[in-house]
């Protein structure tokens, strides 16, 4: 009987804790959470470096994966993440892989359709230095707050100034 009731003193609060969210979790009541792979195409002019002193034009194809979470004010968090985007140089045929992430804080977008920067890398896989990969990303928003597949992803900076 002593053996039970140690333990019941040991398994119900460790219970009764697995079942409430941690404090240090997120929380966010009424959110909307999206997550799409938007294709990315395109043709990036790397500059001339002791590998390729001329630089090169590289065919970059993929996806970005966003993730945008969209809060009952429309304030939204957004994560962009290169997801196997690769590509080859035009002159030299080395290969190229699009890496890193980027996170967006506490935008309020006017326009259900918005442009937005992001920096990324592009890596060169033959020992020489990577160089910056900037993408504009068009996201669009329904009025719920949820990522539309009409969104776009394109290799470059934005026009808009």
């Amino acid at each position: 009987m002593r053996n039970l009731r140690i333990w019941l003193l040991i398994a119900v609060p460790l219970i009764a804790f697995a079942w409430t969210t941690p404090a240090w979790a997120p929380r966010c009541p009424g959110c909307t959470v999206t997550s799409l792979l938007l294709p990315l195409e395109g043709i990036v002019s790397t500059p001339g470096d002791p590998c390729v002193p001329t630089g090169e034009d590289v065919t970059l194809a993929g996806e970005v994966h966003v993730v945008t979470q969209a809060r009952p004010n429309f304030v939204a968090m957004i994560h962009l993440n290169m997801a196997g985007v690769e590509g080859t140089g035009q002159t030299r045929r080395n290969m190229y892989i699009g890496t890193g992430a980027d996170r967006l804080l506490n935008l309020q977008p006017g326009d259900p359709c918005f442009p937005l920067q992001a920096n990324f890398t592009l890596e060169k896989t033959d020992g020489c230095a990577s160089v910056p990969l900037p993408v504009t990303a068009r996201l669009c928003l329904a009025g719920d707050g949820t990522l539309l597949s009409s969104s776009t992803v394109s290799v470059g900076p934005s026009d808009s100034k």
